[in-house]
């Protein structure tokens, strides 16, 4: 009988294995996919996310499937992660980790503001630093910024108010 419980949860464990690394593929194929690359192409533009996903995942407290779904996040912005460095990503890391937020999430909301903003990506980093200042000066959290920017930062970029003062004022 024990031999039977051991088999059923080492066949669960496997099973667990096998999805967790199916989802990360999915991921990384869908990261590729975004970027409009085909062929030979498509291949490389892979293998890098992958690479950039298996080594945030060895190397940071994410894990190599976060990465990829956050990769997934900033190709549907247009951004082709297969370009990106470590250090390219690092204020999306540097926001999910102090804020204590999800990865992907961090993601989402700063490329939205950047695009709202009619910003480059070489902008992340200041997006983050504003949206680490508001909350930790004020009572808004990341969670309200990223239901609010969504709503606001186009308005508000086309009234012309600068960004800071937009988070500032949520």
């Amino acid at each position: 009988m024990a031999m039977t419980a051991g088999g059923v949860a080492l066949g669960a464990g496997l099973i667990s294995v096998v999805k967790v690394s199916a989802e990360f593929e999915d991921a990384i194929i869908t990261a590729a996919a975004v970027t409009g690359k085909t062929g030979e192409a498509f291949d490389s533009a892979k293998e890098k996310i992958s690479e950039l996903a298996k080594h945030l995942g060895g190397t940071t407290v994410f894990t190599a499937r976060q990465a990829a779904n956050a990769f997934v996040a900033l190709g549907r912005k247009g951004i082709d992660v297969s370009r990106l460095s470590v250090e390219q990503l690092q204020p999306i890391m540097d926001l999910a980790v102090g804020q204590n937020y999800d990865l992907e999430k961090s993601a989402q909301v700063l490329t939205q503001t950047m695009k709202s903003y009619g910003l480059e990506f070489s902008d992340v980093g200041r997006i983050a630093d504003t949206f680490t200042v508001a909350t930790t000066s004020s009572d808004a959290t990341i969670q309200k910024l990223s239901h609010s920017m969504p709503i606001v930062a186009a308005t508000a970029k086309a009234a012309g108010i600068p960004l800071e003062e937009l988070v500032a004022v949520l």
